[in-house]
C-alpha cells in the first residue's frame, strides 16, 4: 500500500501539496483532538486559561517588584512572551512522541504523510493558543493600540506557524530513530525557558543584549509579540527568522529524500 505513494513519501514538496490539497483531513480531526481532550469537563480549556493567567499574573507581581519594572508596560510584555512560548514548547515536545507512539497505528494502517499527523499536532495546540486571542487582544486595547502595526502580528503569526511545522517534522522523524531525543530536547526546552527574553527584557543584558539572539526562540517570540505591544520588529527578526526557516526546509527535503521511505521501520 505505501509502495504506491512513494511520490510523497520521499518528497516533502509532495507532502506539503498534499496536506493543502486535503486540509479538511487534518483540520477536522485536530478539531475531533479538542473534543475528546474536554469531552467530560464542563468548562474545557477555561481551567488552562486560568492557570496560565493566574501564573503570568503572579510571576509579573514578583518580577516588577524585584527588577523594578513598571507592571502596566510588563504584564502585557511577559504575557504575550509567555503564552506564544507555551505554544511553541507543547508543538515541539508534543512532536517527539508523534509518530512512534501518539499516532503509530495510523501511520502504519493508513497511506499518508508524515507532514499531514504533525500539523494535526500542532493545529490541536494553535487550537489552544486562539483561546487566548480575546485576552490578548483586550491588554492590546486597553495600552494603546496601533492598527498599522497589528497587521504585523499576522505575519509574524505565520511565520511561527511554518517554524513550528518544519521543526517538529524534524523531529518527530529523528524521535523515531533515536530514542534518547525526546528527553535531550525536553532538557534543552527547560533550559531554553530561562534563556529566552520571556520572564526579562534583553535590554537588561546592556551591551551583550544581542546575545539573546543565538536563542532561535527570541526572535521567533519577537517577530509575534512585539507588533502586540505596539512596536515595529526589526529588520534583523525578520531576517533572521526566515534564514531559519529556509535551513529547516533543507533540512526536511534532505531528510525525507533519503530516509522518508525507512521512518516506518522505526516505529
Amino acid at each position: 500500500m505505501r509502495e504506491n505513494n512513494n511520490t510523497y513519501i520521499n518528497s516533502f514538496n509532495q507532502q506539503i501539496y498534499f496536506c493543502i490539497k486535503n486540509w479538511p483531513i487534518w483540520f477536522y480531526t485536530s478539531i475531533n483532538d479538542n473534543l475528546i481532550r474536554f469531552r467530560r469537563t464542563k468548562l474545557g480549556n477555561i481551567w488552562s486559561i486560568a492557570a496560565n493567567l493566574l501564573i503570568i499574573s503572579l510571576m509579573c507581581l514578583v518580577w516588577s517588584v524585584i527588577f523594578k519594572l513598571d507592571i502596566k508596560k510588563f504584564y502585557p510584555y511577559l504575557m504575550n512572551g509567555f503564552i506564544i512560548y507555551v505554544l511553541i514548547n507543547s508543538s515541539l515536545s508534543e512532536s517527539l512522541n508523534l509518530i512512534h507512539e501518539r499516532y503509530k497505528q495510523i501511520y502504519l494502517n493508513i497511506p499518508i504523510p508524515l507532514l499531514l499527523l504533525v500539523i494535526r499536532g500542532i493545529s490541536k495546540e494553535v487550537f489552544d493558543y486562539f483561546f487566548f486571542l480575546p485576552i490578548i487582544l483586550l491588554v492590546f486595547i486597553i495600552q494603546g493600540f496601533d492598527l498599522l502595526i497589528l497587521p504585523f502580528f499576522f505575519i509574524g503569526f505565520i511565520i511561527l506557524i511554518i517554524f513550528l511545522i518544519l521543526s517538529c517534522s524534524i523531529l518527530s522523524i529523528c524521535s523515531a530513530r533515536f530514542r534518547d531525543i525526546p528527553p535531550l530536547i525536553r532538557s534543552l526546552l527547560s533550559i531554553l525557558t530561562l534563556l529566552t527574553p520571556i520572564f526579562w527584557k534583553k535590554e537588561m543584558l546592556g551591551e551583550h543584549q544581542n546575545w539573546a539572539y543565538l536563542n532561535p526562540f527570541t526572535f521567533i517570540i519577537e517577530v509575534l509579540r512585539d507588533p502586540l505591544l505596539g512596536i515595529l520588529p526589526d529588520f534583523k527578526v525578520y531576517m533572521f527568522s526566515i534564514l531559519l526557516i529556509i535551513f529547516l526546509y533543507v533540512v526536511n527535503v534532505i531528510l525525507l529524500k533519503f530516509k522518508g521511505s525507512r521512518v516506518v521501520f522505526w516505529i
